[in-house]
């Protein structure tokens, strides 16, 4: 059922929408959630076996301490934090919130705090990289339900980086170093990466069931071909190509004697002892009018 929290902030159809959403993320990612837990419980182990140092150990076993006391807490206050992220979909943070009320204000930030955003970050990417077509469609139809300009992947209530900093959150009552604090978020990652494309396909597959933008879809844009011989204009394919300067001679002029061409010689010839010869110079008027060709040049011997 609903809690009483979507019964206040929503209208019924989008109501029952989100709330579906919420079932289908706690399913999806519950299991994530908990192997994740156990493989960094056996990677604290394995830690503390092998330490650089001392303090490195002592530092794994206050973590392993703490984190068994308060382990069962970690998964609840996680979807808890989901749900209200799912809910106030589109909504700004509560004004008494710790968000809220740091907003406009300068802070120091701490290299620890640093190395955490700079990790949450680095997971977020890895995941919109390799879910980035199934976001798109998702921040695109969450808007719908939210009379909204559509959401980037870093503002959907489901999107990685999200997910990322409400698991950081959720571990920060649980007294432990910020380098374990990463760890957990490593094997979270490890968890989730290979089914982040398919549980934000099956969160666009809830949404066009009730009909939110059934027939949205991406096509990627295709650049024009560039112009070739065929797109010149109509009235320029008929002119004459231009004649290079200096080769009007060779077009058969009257009275213009053209070039040889250059023969090379069989094999076994000199280069001397083959020419060819000189070429016959074309009639003149004078010559026509005098009733004969010019004389033939005697061929070299």
């Amino acid at each position: 059922m609903p809690s009483p929290q979507f019964a206040a902030e929503h209208p019924p159809r989008v109501r029952k929408l989100l709330a579906a959403l919420c079932d289908l993320a706690v399913g999806r990612l519950e299991p994530l959630i908990a192997q994740a837990i156990e493989e960094f419980e056996r990677d604290l182990f394995r830690i503390a076996d092998q330490p650089r140092d001392s303090a490195e150990q002592q530092r794994c076993f206050e973590t392993l301490r703490e984190f068994k006391r308060h382990r069962a807490d970690l998964s609840p206050r996680f979807f808890a934090a989901l749900e209200e992220a799912i809910v106030r979909l589109g909504r700004e943070p509560d004004p008494g919130s710790a968000a809220t009320a740091a907003r406009g204000e300068l802070t120091l930030v701490s290299e620890a705090q640093m190395e955490m955003e700079t990790a949450i970050a680095e997971t977020a990417g890895r995941a919109e990289v390799r879910a980035s077509l199934p976001l798109y469609l998702l921040g695109q139809r969450l808007a719908v339900l939210a009379a909204a300009p559509a959401f980037d992947a870093a503002r959907i209530p489901i999107g990685p980086r999200t997910l990322a900093r409400l698991l950081i959150s959720a571990s920060k009552p649980i007294a432990m170093a910020e380098e374990h604090r990463a760890l957990l978020l490593r094997h979270f990652e490890r968890q989730f990466l290979p089914a982040c494309a398919a549980f934000y396909e099956a969160a666009n597959r809830l949404l066009v069931e009730d009909r939110i933008l059934p027939h949205l879809s991406f096509a990627a844009g295709r650049r024009s071909p560039a112009p070739g011989p065929e797109a010149a204009p109509r009235e320029e394919r008929g002119r004459p190509a231009a004649v290079p300067r200096g080769a009007a001679g060779a077009q058969g002029a009257p009275g213009t004697v053209t070039p040889a061409p250059t023969v090379s010689p069989p094999p076994g010839v000199a280069t001397g002892a083959f020419r060819m010869p000189p070429a016959v110079p074309a009639p003149s008027e004078e010559t026509s009018r005098r009733g004969g060709p010019a004389p033939r040049p005697a061929a070299p011997g």
